[in-house]
């Protein structure tokens, strides 16, 4: 990023998040009270280390927090305290929820849905064809992060926004690197390239 941008980045991502008075914790597979039923609580890794859906079976409700969101990608990013490998967490994680039966599918924000396999479908298929954009970025010379997420990336993105696509930019790059598709150089400037 060029000189000054994470300040300022960092000034534009503050908010004045106000905590609730009583927090309770959940646990992966616990059931929950929730209105007239329960539901069960799915860790769901990916898009957030912690991240926690709700299931209620009974009602065939999902609610998916931005794990799934109907109009928009949720961002899959390599951040400085996120576990190795968000995007094989965050895609396995979606292939084990294909079987949930769900008929209503409730987001953080956006849109509510029912089709969540038909969504599923189309958010994999979006990070296949982003890793292979990726490669061809780095097929003939090694780039940096940053300049494969300035060509992956190509639309006027504010600040905020060029955060978010550098670490998903980092995210990929990790992905394809795990898998062996890609390695990463570090000759005093970190990239990457095809092997």
């Amino acid at each position: 990023m060029e000189h000054g941008t994470a300040e300022k980045a960092a000034r534009s991502m503050r908010t004045n998040l106000v905590l609730p008075e009583k927090m309770v914790p959940l646990k992966k597979g616990e059931e929950v009270p929730l209105g007239p039923g329960t539901a069960r609580v799915v860790h769901a890794p990916g898009h957030a280390d912690h991240q926690l859906l709700l299931h209620d079976e009974g009602r065939r409700i999902l609610f998916v927090a931005d794990h799934v969101l109907l109009k928009i990608t949720p961002n899959v990013g390599l951040w400085p305290e996120t576990a190795p490998n968000p995007l094989k967490r965050y895609t396995e994680t979606l292939r084990s929820m294909r079987s949930l039966p769900v008929e209503l599918v409730l987001p953080g924000h956006g849109p509510l849905f029912h089709d969540l396999e038909g969504r599923i479908d189309e958010l994999l298929t979006h990070h296949e064809e982003r890793l292979e954009e990726m490669l061809q970025e780095i097929k003939d010379q090694p780039k940096t992060p940053h300049e494969v997420s300035r060509k992956v990336f190509r639309y006027g993105l504010s600040i905020y926004e060029r955060c978010f696509a550098l670490a998903e930019t980092l995210a990929h790059l990790d992905h394809l690197v795990l898998e062996a598709r890609a390695e990463r150089v570090d000759d005093g400037l970190v990239s990457f390239r095809t092997v």
